[in-house]
């Protein structure tokens, strides 16, 4: 009896050991990936591929082959992102049909690019072009993820071991740009909020409070939220009014690209053109929202 109870628990091991396995092995596509994520609470590791009605992609199925053998890869949900689309122009002008999606390869990168991103995130905290070829593209990105969890833990180490460290403003701003490298973009602007809040209690005449709040405007645009920048930037521009000029165009510009971000390139261009005297920091930005707005109100792409 003893032995037959043995022999149960070892053939549970075993089968769990090989589910573990294919779950470590499964590919899947990005949103897909994105739910399993939200479960898990594991990272994202993300290839962007070409496959389908072009033939199989061979750098694809060489890294998939990789995946069940490197330790690295194993803390990752791993998915994928097609970027190959039917083109009848192409076809009738002799090529193959099938090329790459422009808009996909604007959002995720060429063909070949890997990426990492955390959970909820709309936007990857690392990414490497060529990746896919790469035989340390796997170590690549489990360093870029422990590098930020490391920064994340330290901050949680610091609340722990200071009790007042939650009362600091200055302590949830940090904690604010640690969330936006990692692309999380509710928990970033969470705790510029909770900074903001802070300071405002302390002192509402604190400068930072302009400051920090165009940079939460600023970590939402970045981290992919643009429904929700173009309203912070909105309203930055309502509440702060006597703002000095180059905040204000640092907003318009933001609000501008917000615009574009949502489907409105006729609104980014009119507010593009409401920016007067800008900054130099953003001069190469505006002029490349610019150009992109233009193609996308004629309907180019």
């Amino acid at each position: 009896m003893l032995r037959v109870h043995a022999f149960g628990l070892a053939l549970g091991a075993l089968l769990a050991a090989s589910l573990s396995a294919q779950a470590s092995t499964k590919w899947e596509d990005l949103d897909a990936a994105q739910k399993t994520a939200a479960r898990t609470s594991q990272p994202i590791f993300m290839a962007v591929i070409m496959a389908g009605m072009g033939g199989p992609d061979v750098n694809f199925d060489k890294l998939r082959e990789r995946t069940a053998k490197d330790e690295d890869a194993a803390i990752f949900v791993k998915a994928t992102v097609n970027i190959g689309r039917l083109d009848m122009a192409d076809g009738m002008a002799g090529g193959s049909g099938w090329t790459q999606n422009p808009e996909l390869v604007e959002k995720y990168g060429p063909l070949g690019t890997c990426a990492v991103f955390a959970p909820g995130a709309k936007k990857p905290l690392w990414r490497q072009e060529s990746g896919i070829t790469r035989d340390d593209v796997f170590k690549n990105a489990r360093e870029a993820w422990d590098a930020w969890r490391k920064e994340l833990e330290a901050l949680e180490r610091e609340a722990k071991e200071n009790k007042d460290a939650k009362k600091d403003p200055d302590y949830h701003a940090r904690r604010a740009e640690a969330w936006a490298k990692g692309k999380d973009g509710a928990k970033a602007t969470g705790s510029m909020d909770e900074a903001i809040k802070l300071l405002k209690k302390a002192d509402k005449a604190d400068s930072r409070i302009e400051t920090w709040t165009l940079r939460a405007a600023n970590i939402a645009l970045d981290c992919g939220d643009a429904a929700g920048a173009l309203a912070r930037f909105t309203e930055f521009l309502k509440d702060f009014k006597e703002a000095g000029a180059e905040n204000r165009a640092r907003a318009e510009y933001g609000r501008a690209c917000a615009m574009l971000d949502t489907g409105d390139p006729k609104g980014a261009l009119k507010a593009l053109e409401g920016i007067k005297d800008p900054p130099k920091d953003i001069q190469d930005g505006m002029a490349a929202t610019r150009e992109k707005a233009t193609k996308k109100a004629e309907g180019k792409k």
